[in-house]
């Protein structure tokens, strides 16, 4: 970029030649930096004086209800009224105009005194106001006394006088807080008069005559940073250290005439139009290069054209000036950063946007000229804010009338001409991508290993860790993430993030009515396919995959390998991701009930929709948990409340998002809500025997037998199962059929083996035995009811089976049985299973896109062949020569059935339609479908229905079909160093030399082995959702060197291992345990 001539300045009308078609002449104040910095500060100023005057003085309203209003205040006391000091006042003032919604806090009623009386007039137009207030706040002039009066005008003395009668001379000295609001800067801040921003305006576009060059030896310039911290003369002028005065000559400053020849600038205010990325780089690179290190690294929140360097004076204002221009204007930034033509954005609704070009673009700007950007952007946000023209219209005619009691500065405020229209979803998520960029390029990138911990600690809340909970304290956080946080902190960039997830809250509410009202409008959406228009959502999400794709094809040309599970470190959507983590957690309140569109909201339903592309976003699991949101939740009452919340539309829940919690969070949710239930049933048990206890004497005990006989249900405190190790399915089958659900949903006792002479008192061991014995039986291939496959060892309902129903229903009744009193069995279904069982209606289940994706764990070669065939360049039938049929095998015999006809065929049967090109997606649909529900219909809903006998089911919806399978089968792969990590001791220690004969030996075993030693201490041979932590394995003294044995306590996970004298000897005896440890006793 060449920009404005420096002798010319940033006023000359003649233009470049490259960038000639961008320059614009600023014709409104808002639009112009230093206007719309005065704007904003009358802004504050208004509210300041205004909670002031309400504070100290009140209102008219003689009812007045305002909590900071006087008047309220003296009417609602209870005892001996005092009124506030001016310190307290202005403290509290300064408080409530610095919140979110500070106009809420406002007294509406007339005041008893006009905020104005408070400025204090200094004759010119609010400019020796500022300077004075320059000279009196400098650091380098700490009191009055220093200041050199001989330079001051009579009006900076008299304002200088009125500053000081307006102190508090009765304070205490010691208190901070009254001396910080009692310093002549705080008083001049909210009293001083303010130019307007026409005045300023006209100022500025005024000509001037160009300073004389630093070059020249007779200008001094005092108060300027040096390289050597020498101190400046005595004599030397005092230099505007303000933005402003620096930028502002007021009329008695300006010079007449010059000793240089100099010439004149032009009274034109020009600007870029438009940005493009490679033009806001080299702004960057060429008009900020020439600055010392001690600048760089001391970033400034208010910019303007005061500058050490003066040769670059008429350089900065005008890149500030063009960036805020085009930065605040919507309609200007519709027509930025249209440079990006790569055609690997060509699927992108966004291909305009090049996300390199654009981070590189925006990268260090914040070292360079602070929170202009960010304060920029926030402005043109407003845009997001405008209802559509159909919503407008559907307004109460009484409510548009409000308008008119707008501010009478309205002409000031900083409101963009381009906002008045409604944007388009695109023209939206340009904008909305623009932030995007501007705040991800802000981060530091720092490496995947710190990125890593920054999600951690980050998730929990924790800014600066000393050790986040649940963190693994032999890995410190030595790593450069310091950095990262201080920019995840940067207030400029959370205040625009906030603003953002707000305006993209309000467009989602936006198409939530419009799409209320064209259902109203025409009910009747089956008639034909659905033209409706990609949402914002959207259009930002399948930008981002694009934006992600291009990424990852950038890093494998470069041969930059990563593990799929390690953290993807920087990028644009995990960092984005992270600023709505961090705004979710500053801004949530403990409440689970969340207004869906507010910032909050609207930063759970972007995560919600990360969440649903995560692999193609390149994003882990792990990456959105936010354990933070668990710290602050009740977690005893939020769960229970959860079962009676219905879905609203300006609402949303947040345990209707699983993901944002760990496995072990959600669990605990479920059996929270498990364990109220079962406790109620428990108490009206006990409630009804003591009721019953109370009449015995007054009923005859024929009468009190049929009383029993009816209250046998009801006062049954227990679900108490007895069977044997012979037969134990039907005996359990038995049992159950029949019984009332209320008897179900009680504490579930199990003896097992009693008449076998075993006997064993049931603390949760004999429970885990019992369901291990009935589904092994239920699974025998000889009960035909299910098929298990001998590769995998997957097990799945058998398509052609002769069994009633009623026994799918009751198997389903023993695993939700086993699920609700907290049991892990030892099954392996396919996720298909869980799939099915979470879905309200199995009727409007359908198979997406990636069907082989949805079998792949289940049947893993039928997938691959299906992906085979997908991808086969060939002639399908030719090659494949495959009927279009579901097949299987049934006792001993191959059956076909035509998919299309629903019918069974020969295999031989001429007439069948084969797979071809056109038809094999719609085949590999129709097969999974047939695979996974048609074909099994009967046996899986009874299985369902009796699987939701005992779960509410509001609480499976904590759960997605991978933690609903982790929850019901646990990990059958169990990991010797894990377990071990959180094994308990008692009387021996890690480090004794039979613990270390110990684990050397369970080092050697299999899997299969592992799983046997796990089950004769545990009752169960995997591993619990909630991980091995929660297990309790526990090893204990048993004695020195003995022939006996160990045993085990399956009730406690305890066991009782002697001291054997030798490795080899422990091995052995070990064996022999493990190898017959079926049953039960007391010893």
């Amino acid at each position: 970029m060449m920009p404005p001539s420096e002798r010319a300045g940033p006023h000359d009308d003649q233009n470049d030649s490259g960038n000639g078609n961008k320059r614009e002449e600023v014709q409104s104040p808002h639009r112009l930096l230093e206007c719309a910095q005065v704007i904003r500060h009358h802004q504050f100023l208004r509210l300041v004086r205004h909670f002031l005057v309400q504070i100290l003085h009140g209102c008219t309203e003689t009812y007045c209800t305002t909590p900071t209003c006087l008047s309220s205040s003296k009417r609602q006391t209870s005892r001996p009224f005092r009124a506030p000091t001016q310190l307290t006042a202005r403290a509290l003032a300064y408080y409530l105009a610095s919140q979110d919604n500070p106009h809420r806090a406002l007294c509406p009623h007339p005041l008893n005194s006009d905020p104005d009386d408070m400025v204090l007039d200094d004759g010119s137009e609010g400019i020796l106001t500022w300077r004075a207030h320059q000279q009196i706040s400098s650091p380098l002039k700490a009191t009055w006394s220093q200041v050199d009066a001989h330079h001051l005008d009579e009006r900076v003395l008299r304002l200088r006088d009125d500053i000081y009668q307006r102190r508090q001379y009765k304070k205490d000295y010691k208190s901070l807080g009254q001396n910080i609001y009692d310093t002549i800067a705080v008083i001049s801040s909210y009293s001083k008069h303010m130019p307007s921003p026409r005045t300023l305006f006209d100022i500025i576009r005024s000509p001037e005559v160009i300073p004389p060059s630093p070059l020249d030896g007779s200008l001094e310039t005092s108060h300027a940073p040096k390289k050597d911290r020498g101190t400046p003369p005595a004599n030397a002028p005092s230099r505007q250290s303000s933005q402003y005065a620096s930028s502002i000559p007021t009329r008695e400053d300006r010079p007449i005439e010059s000793s240089r020849s100099s010439s004149e600038r032009s009274s034109r205010l020009h600007v870029f139009s438009h940005l493009t990325c490679s033009l806001l780089t080299k702004m960057k690179e060429e008009n900020y290069d020439h600055r010392d290190d001690h600048e760089a690294d001391s970033p400034s929140t208010y910019i303007v054209d005061f500058e050490s360097h003066r040769r670059h004076r008429p350089v900065r204002p005008f890149v500030n000036r063009s960036l805020f221009f085009t930065l605040s204007d919507p309609e200007s930034l519709l027509k930025s950063f249209r440079d990006g033509s790569s055609s690997d954005y060509h699927d992108s609704p966004l291909p305009h946007l090049d996300a390199y070009l654009l981070s590189n673009a925006f990268s260090d700007w914040d070292r360079r000229n602070g929170a202009l950007i960010f304060d920029s952007l926030y402005i043109a946000l407003d845009a997001l804010f405008r209802p559509p023209p159909e919503i407008d219209t559907q307004k109460s005619p009484r409510l548009r009338p409000a308008s008119k009691m707008a501010n009478p500065d309205r002409a000031d405020s900083i409101v963009s001409s381009a906002s008045s229209r409604y944007l388009s979803n695109e023209e939206a998520a340009h904008i909305v991508m623009i932030c995007i960029h501007a705040l991800t390029a802000l981060v530091y990138k720092g490496w995947p290993a710190t990125w890593a911990e920054v999600r951690v600690f980050r998730g929990w809340g924790v800014v600066i860790p000393g050790s986040s909970p649940e963190t693994d304290h032999t890995e410190s956080f030595n790593r450069p993430w310091l950095r990262i946080v201080d920019e995840l902190e940067y207030e400029p960039a959370i205040r625009l993030a906030n603003r953002l997830l707000s305006g993209i809250g309000i467009r989602m509410c936006f198409e939530h009515i419009l799409t209320s009202l064209d259902h109203h409008e025409d009910p009747d959406t089956s008639a034909g396919p659905s033209l409706r228009v990609d949402g914002l959502l959207e259009i930002l999400v399948k930008h981002l995959i694009v934006v992600e794709r291009v990424a990852l094809a950038k890093k494998a040309r470069l041969k930059v390998d990563a593990p799929p599970e390690e953290d993807p470190g920087w990028t644009v959507t995990s960092t984005w991701m992270e600023w709505l983590r961090t705004i979710i957690v500053k801004k949530f309140d403990g409440n689970a009930e969340v207004n869906k569109w507010g910032s909050t909201g609207a930063a759970l339903l972007v995560l919600e929709k990360l969440y649903a592309e995560s692999s193609a976003l390149n994003l882990r699991k792990n990456m959105f948990h936010i354990p933070y949101l668990n710290k602050r939740m009740n977690a005893a009452e939020v769960p229970n409340k959860f079962l009676s919340w219905e879905d609203q539309p300006n609402t949303l829940h947040l345990l209707r998002l699983p993901f944002l919690f760990k496995d072990n969070y959600i669990v605990a949710y479920f059996r929270t809500i498990n364990f109220t239930i079962m406790s109620n049933q428990f108490l009206q048990a006990t409630r009804s025997t003591e009721l019953r206890n109370r009449f015995d004497s007054f009923i005859s005990a024929a009468r009190m037998q049929q009383v029993d006989e009816l209250l046998q249900v009801t006062a049954d405190e227990v679900l108490q199962l007895k069977v044997t190790r012979e037969n134990q399915l039907e005996q359990t089958l038995d049992q159950l059929w029949g019984q009332e659900k209320r008897m179900l949903l009680k504490p579930l006792k199990v003896r097992l083996g009693t008449s076998e002479g075993e006997y064993g008192l049931d603390q949760g061991g004999v429970t885990y035995e019992f369901f291990r014995l009935v589904l092994k039986e239920a699974f025998q291939p000889q009960t035909g009811m299910f098929l298990v496959d001998d590769q995998t060892g997957m097990i799945w309902f058998h398509p052609a089976t002769f069994e009633p129903t009623w026994k799918y229903q009751m198997l389903g009744v023993i695993f939700s049985l086993a699920v609700y009193n907290g049991i892990t069995l030892p099954v392996t279904f396919p996720l298909a299973l869980y799939t099915s069982l979470l879905q309200p209606d199995l009727s409007r289940m359908n198979i997406d896109d990636c069907a082989t994706d949805f079998i792949r764990d289940g049947w893993p070669t039928l997938a691959k062949s299906f992906d085979d065939m997908l991808a086969f360049d060939g002639d399908v039938s030719e090659t494949y020569m495959r009927d279009y049929t579901f097949s299987y095998e049934a006792y001993g015999r191959h059956v076909d059935i035509d998919m299309q006809t629903a019918c069974s065929v020969e295999p031989t049967a001429s007439n069948t339609p084969l797979v071809t090109n056109a038809n094999r997606h719609q085949f590999v649909k129709d097969y999974i479908t047939w695979l996974t529900r048609t074909s099994i219909k009967p046996q899986l809903d009874a299985f369902r229905e009796g699987f939701r006998t005992c779960l509410h089911p509001a609480s499976l919806r904590l759960f997605n079909p991978e933690s609903l399978r982790s929850l019901v089968e646990g990990n059958p792969v169990i990991s010797v160093q894990l377990l071990r990590k959180h094994t308990r001791y008692e009387g021996y220690s890690d480090t004794d030399p039979i613990m270390l004969d110990f684990w050397s030996v369970v080092e050697t075993y299999s899997q299969k082995e592992l799983r046997h030693l796990l089950e004769f201490v545990t009752s169960s041979e995997r591993v619990p959702i909630t991980g091995y932590e929660s297990m309790n394995f526990t090893i204990a003294h048993a004695g020195g060197d003995t022939e006996l044995l160990p045993t085990s306590s399956t009730c406690f996970r305890k066991l009782s291992l002697p001291a054997y004298s030798g490795r080899e000897r422990m091995r052995e005896k070990l064996r022999i345990a493990l190898a017959h440890s079926e049953g039960f006793g007391v010893v």
